[in-house]
């Protein structure tokens, strides 16, 4: 998944996060730091505050130490809720932001990187549906819907139970609806990746493909 990671200047708890996650494989497309008064005081009270409480244990790495030998892009800006901090959210498109030690972040920051994440992921979910649509005219009648919420009606010979069952025992929660109970909804997570996406879509595939017809 795609995700942006925001903290403040290298405020030791937002590093220590930051670390734990690259340590475990979770790699950040970027790092957006805040360089201002209040990111410097945050870090300077921690910072004193760990030295008191724990002077034998070493701090949290550097944003350096942590992004070395991994390709994670690396800016600052000087207030998280700016349009500095908004540009760059737009170019990168991320599907998931994660707060490290921030100020508080304006809905307009989180709500602007999932509303177009929401839109990018349903474009690409229409797309599949109606490939599918295309790809077996035999078994698919519509598709319907918008956004991330869609329907897919089967043939009314498509023993739409069977599918449900298939698509379970692959490990897909699938559910119909309809007057024929031949619709299957298509509802997934507005956060959802797109490889899990396809994931999803391909075991459905994999579910219509090996069902008779007849």
């Amino acid at each position: 998944m795609k995700f942006v990671y925001l903290n403040l200047q290298e405020h030791p708890r937002g590093n220590y996060m930051l670390d734990c996650l690259v340590q475990a494989g979770l790699i950040p497309s970027a790092v957006v730091e805040e360089r201002s008064s209040l990111a410097e005081k945050g870090r300077i009270n921690l910072t004193n505050e760990l030295r008191q409480l724990a002077p034998a244990v070493p701090l949290p790495r550097s944003l350096n130490e942590i992004v070395a030998g991994h390709k994670i892009r690396c800016e600052e800006v000087a207030n998280h809720n700016d349009a500095r901090c908004l540009s760059i959210l737009d170019e990168i498109k991320p599907e998931l932001i994660v707060l490290g030690d921030t100020r508080i972040i304006l809905p307009r920051v989180m709500e602007t990187a999932l509303e177009k994440t929401v839109e990018r992921t349903g474009r690409i979910l229409l797309e599949r549906l109606n490939q599918l649509l295309a790809d077996m005219p035999d078994r698919i009648v519509a598709v319907r819907g918008r956004g991330m919420l869609y329907g897919v009606q089967f043939e009314r010979r498509i023993d739409a139970k069977a599918i449900l069952r298939r698509c379970f025992d692959n490990g897909l929660v699938a559910e119909t609806c309809g007057p024929m109970n031949n619709v299957l909804k298509i509802a997934p997570p507005l956060t959802i990746s797109e490889d899990n996406l396809d994931n999803g879509l391909a075991l459905l595939n994999e579910a219509l493909s090996g069902l008779p017809t007849e």
